[in-house]
């Protein structure tokens, strides 16, 4: 029997980062980390489609659930102490829906207070320096 492709959902925080950076970091993880036969979903590259239908904050949530619910493996991609509000969500949602969830973290934050409860989530963590080709599969 063929095995249906997986599709990952790449969640990531956005605001106060720059774009040419967190866009450098996901492109990464997409095209070295993961298999390239693979789907992929990231907000991030759904900017325009966005602006062009007018969507509303809200309209864009709704929209990155829904193809969450189409995803079988989650990508938590972490840079920050500050976790978002959205990532939050979508964390929670990866739980509910038993999809296998993956951390892709900076190296100081592991031990962040903030982190070490959603740690027994995640079914494969990664982590890295400054620069995400240095990436380690702990």
């Amino acid at each position: 029997m063929k095995k249906n492709k997986d599709k990952y959902f790449l969640s990531h925080k956005f605001t106060g980062l720059k774009y040419e950076d967190i866009n450098k970091d996901l492109s990464y993880i997409r095209d070295e980390l993961f298999p390239s036969n693979s789907e992929y979903f990231c907000s991030l590259w759904m900017q325009e489609f966005f602006e062009k239908n007018n969507m509303s904050e809200d309209d864009i949530y709704k929209y990155c659930l829904e193809e969450q619910e189409k995803s079988n493996i989650f990508i938590a991609y972490i840079t920050s102490d500050k976790m978002s509000k959205w990532m939050q969500l979508e964390l929670d949602k990866a739980v509910e829906l038993k999809q296998k969830i993956i951390l892709i973290i900076k190296q100081d934050l592991i031990r962040d207070k903030k982190f070490s409860k959603f740690i027994n989530n995640f079914d494969e963590i990664y982590s890295f320096t400054e620069d995400i080709s240095e990436i380690k599969k702990l």
